[in-house]
């Protein structure tokens, strides 16, 4: 106890040494917390990779047509499509398609320079 009293510093240590342990380990386990869920594939990162693979793919397939192959084209949009939009899309394009084919129109292999998912 003289020792507490005269401020021996390997005493001050000693009642220092489990705040940092605590310190310590608190700032490990917020770490692991933040970087499991990468590792391991789950979490926001995933889903918002997911989200934006989708979004890519439709933008690829939506803007890649040719007004001669409208089966094709149709076919290839439903997957992407909900149910009740695949039957609105048919109509229309069916509509706009037959419009435009005696422009020979196409639009060549689309390329896809950014995709944005707020």
């Amino acid at each position: 106890m003289a020792a507490a009293r005269t401020g021996d510093p390997l005493t001050a240590r000693r009642s220092s040494t489990p705040l940092v342990v605590i310190a310590v380990l608190g700032v490990l386990v917020g770490v692991a917390g933040l970087l499991v869920p990468r590792f391991v594939g789950g979490g926001e990162d995933a889903e918002r990779d997911a989200v934006v693979a989708r979004v890519n793919d439709f933008a690829t397939t939506y803007n890649t047509y040719d007004v001669a192959d409208l089966a094709s084209y149709q076919k290839r949009m439903k997957p992407l499509l909900t149910p009740a939009y695949d039957k609105e899309f048919v109509r229309v394009t069916n509509a706009v398609f037959g419009a435009l084919e005696s422009k020979d129109q196409k639009s060549g292999d689309a390329n896809v320079l950014a995709v944005a998912v707020d």
